[in-house]
Parts: C-alpha cells; structure tokens; sequence
C-alpha cells in the first residue's frame, strides 16, 4: 500500500479527529480537494511517514468522483449540471430524489454535465432507483453507437473497461446489452425516456473513474 499525508489535526475530548491542517502546516478548511480520483481509502496514524508497524486506524473509503448529484431538493442538495436536451423532460427535485417525467414525447434525455461532454473509460456509475414507470434507461454513446440499459428499482453500478462491461443491481451482477461499446475510450452519459408514459424517481448519482 502507497500512503499520501494529507496532513495533520488534533482528536478532541470525545475521540474525534478532524483534519484542519494540509501538508504544508497550513490551515484548511476542507479535509480534503476532490481531483476526481476515484476511491480513495483514508486511514489516520501518529506517525508520519507511516511505515511497518505504524499503529493506523480503520480504513475510510471515500469516492473522489467526477460527477455527482444527490438529487435533493434544497441548496447544496443536488448539481445542476445536466442537459435536458429539446426540454423534453419535467425534473422534480425532492426531499427524497430526483423525478424526470416524459413531458409526451419520445426519446427524452438528459445528459451528464451536456450532449458533448465524454467521460474516459474506465470508469464506474452508481445510483439509486427510487420508482419507476415504463421502460427507463440510463444510456451511454461512444460517438457512434447509443446504448440503453433498462433501469427498475434498486442499486446499480455499471463498471466500464476498455476490454470489459459489468453491470450489477444490489450488488448481484445482471446481464446487459452494453457490451457492444467495448473498446471505446470515452462516452456520453445520460437518462432517456423513450416512451411518452416514461418515469424514473432517483439519487445519489455518481461517477468516478476505476
């Protein structure tokens, strides 16, 4: 294991420990600035460097994503930063989640950040499903080819490599239809509609790369 010292706080009277100083001794307000480097496993030591021996504590795993919507109504609570392409879409931000309803028509999408942004392969998306009508995807383009992946209720996380393409739901693996992307380097990423009577309630959607 390779350790990167983020730098350095005191525990206080109830055993907590807050990290409030960088590396270089300065005080911080954030324990830590997201780089979008995917999972990120924290562990807290008096010692520094941490070497064998080195009395840690547990590890923290934290995701450091390039995308991430908690699609929550209220401020901080959700990221605005989707393209509802042709408006085609109703979005309903929630105490719960997010809805996106067909306003009628087919073929509504909403992309990820907007209809040219690529995210790089490898990368993992997870969200949840919360409800859901007719036959929403979550969809994926490598410039050429779009493909759907139907969505129902649950947890899923869709794992994208150059030579390979997983798909799970509540942590069991599922079969998809995205193998054909395989071998693409990057894609759009985005939630469609394709029927008039199309519904999907969700939130906590993330990405970050593997």
């Amino acid at each position: 294991m390779v350790y990167k010292y983020l730098g350095w706080g005191i525990t206080n009277e109830n055993g907590v420990a807050h990290l409030d100083h960088d590396a270089q001794g300065q005080e911080i307000e954030h324990s830590y600035t997201g780089v979008g480097a995917g999972e990120v496993d924290v562990v807290a030591s008096l010692d520094n460097p941490i070497v064998d021996g080195s009395i840690v504590s547990e590890t923290y795993s934290i995701i450091d994503a390039v995308f991430y919507d908690k699609a929550l109504d209220g401020t901080g609570q959700h990221n605005d930063n989707w393209e509802n392409i042709k408006n085609r879409l109703k979005i309903t931000r929630g105490s719960d989640g997010t809805t996106l309803e067909s306003l009628g028509e087919q073929w509504a999408q909403w992309y990820v950040g907007n209809a040219g942004y690529n995210i790089d392969v490898p990368f993992a998306v997870e969200f949840k499903v919360l409800d859901y009508a007719d036959t929403p995807a979550i969809r994926f383009n490598d410039g050429t080819r779009t493909i759907p992946q139907n969505v129902t209720d649950g947890d899923w996380k869709i794992e994208f490599f150059n030579d390979d393409i997983k798909v799970y739901k509540n942590n069991q693996q599922v079969q998809s239809t995205l193998s054909i992307l395989i071998g693409a380097t990057s894609l759009k990423v985005f939630w469609e509609l394709s029927h008039p009577t199309d519904m999907v309630k969700f939130r906590d959607f993330v990405i970050y790369p593997i």
